[in-house]
């Protein structure tokens, strides 16, 4: 659950080519009354499908998914199609419905919404899987903030420290191996092996497909404390 700050890196060899439309394993671990196999193959079906995830989605106030051939409905970042010789992957999709874990008895569960483009690759070695060099995820910022992140029940934020980035608050966690930058109503989230490598690549993020900015608008005050519903970050620019 992004609320709860952890995303993991590390994937099996084929999980690229299984996530690369919206992700059928995440809606298949919602239990919604849908044949997994009629999705696969009628597109008239994947549509009904999308329209009850979203419709589970909107109850929760979290922004609905696109479908695998749609543009997002927030803004994506990335570094370009190189970044320091490291050729990018083809942007993978991920959102599902929300769903309750069956160890938990809390609240329900908001699977991650995000889009993400890899760089490098890597070689799996055991059955844990492995992970690219770098990695940019970038979330909705209605449903990933700073705020967002509780280490322990009292609220407490995780560890982390506070910096900017080209014009734009950033937190660096995990010993500086993940930065997290809020512009605008995103939230761009780079994972790295070493942070040199991970600062490196903060000064390179530019919108998906675009040039890179010299400056990187702030997020609202709003969105940094957690008060941007996806209500609102639906229906603003």
């Amino acid at each position: 659950m992004h609320g709860e700050g952890t995303h993991p890196r590390k994937w099996a060899a084929g999980a690229i080519a299984a996530l690369a439309a919206l992700s059928l394993g995440v809606f298949g671990a919602n239990r919604l009354p849908v044949d997994r196999d009629a999705v696969a193959t009628a597109p008239m079906t994947a549509r009904a499908w999308l329209a009850e995830v979203n419709a589970l989605r909107a109850r929760y106030d979290l922004l609905p998914c696109t479908g695998p051939r749609e543009a997002t409905n927030f803004r994506a970042y990335a570094l370009g199609a190189r970044f320091r010789g490291l050729r990018a992957t083809t942007p993978v999709r991920q959102c599902g419905a929300p769903y309750r874990a069956a160890y938990r008895t809390g609240p329900t569960i908001a699977p991650p919404n995000y889009l993400m483009v890899a760089y490098g690759d890597c070689k799996v070695r055991s059955d844990t899987g492995c992970a690219p060099p770098i990695e940019v995820q970038t979330f909705p910022a209605c449903e990933r903030n700073l705020a967002t992140y509780s280490a322990d029940p009292s609220g407490a934020l995780l560890p982390h420290r506070s910096l900017r980035v080209r014009g734009a608050p950033a937190a660096l966690f995990d010993q500086g191996t993940r930065l997290e930058i809020y512009t605008g109503r995103s939230t761009v989230v780079i994972f790295g092996d070493k942070p040199k490598l991970v600062r490196r690549a903060a000064e390179a993020v530019r919108p998906l497909g675009g040039s890179r900015l010299a400056r990187l608008a702030p997020a609202a005050a709003s969105t940094l404390q957690g008060k941007l519903s996806c209500a609102e970050q639906g229906a603003g620019p």
